[in-house]
């Protein structure tokens, strides 16, 4: 399964596509090519424009998942600063489609709650950032403070090729400290 975790390598296949498009774009047409030539190019400079703006957003804001291997990574929660531990822990058949268990690990003292976990799927990275090709799970209790939650994503229907990209989003909400008495 192709993953990119790294943002440098994220950061070069972004530059790759803004020169690419910034070529075609650039790219003079003759006014003796047909008209319905000059507009498949624009269009399909249009696309990679488009695949650059994904893929800029996706950089700051999901991590992409390798479950060809138990590494663990780490993820910046949606429109916040606070980074969270990250895990494939299995990808089973189940009905029609699979099952993704992913693991999501609370490395504070703060419990937190109101959280919800997108997975993105597809085949190429930019199908899986789609906006048809997501998978939302609200959290039903908390992400406990220092502790793993694991959580069941169910693509139903849907083959194995379509799993071959996958990222994470995370969003918290509410913020939540032990109780504790002043001076314990």
């Amino acid at each position: 399964m192709k993953t990119f975790n790294n943002p440098l390598v994220l950061a070069a296949l972004l530059t790759l596509v803004s020169a690419a498009a910034v070529q075609a774009a650039e790219r003079p047409s003759t006014p003796d090519a047909p008209l319905a030539s000059r507009v498949a190019a624009l269009e399909k400079a249009l696309d990679r424009l488009r695949l650059e703006k994904i893929m800029e957003e996706a950089l700051y804001s999901h991590k992409f998942l390798d479950c060809a291997s138990p590494a663990t990574g780490e993820m910046q929660a949606k429109h916040s600063n606070l980074v969270f531990f990250v895990t494939c822990v299995r990808i089973e058949p189940f009905l029609e489609g699979y099952r993704v268990t992913v693991g999501i690990g609370n490395p504070y003292a703060a419990d937190f709650s109101n959280a919800s976990l997108t997975l993105f799927y597809g085949k190429t990275v930019e199908e899986a950032l789609r906006d048809d090709r997501r998978v939302k799970v609200d959290f039903p209790n908390r992400l406990p403070s220092g502790d793993w939650v694991q959580v069941v994503f169910t693509v139903n229907p849907s083959r194995a090729e379509q799993l071959r990209s996958l990222a994470l989003e995370l969003e918290v909400g509410a913020v939540g400290l032990p109780a504790r008495k002043p001076g314990t």
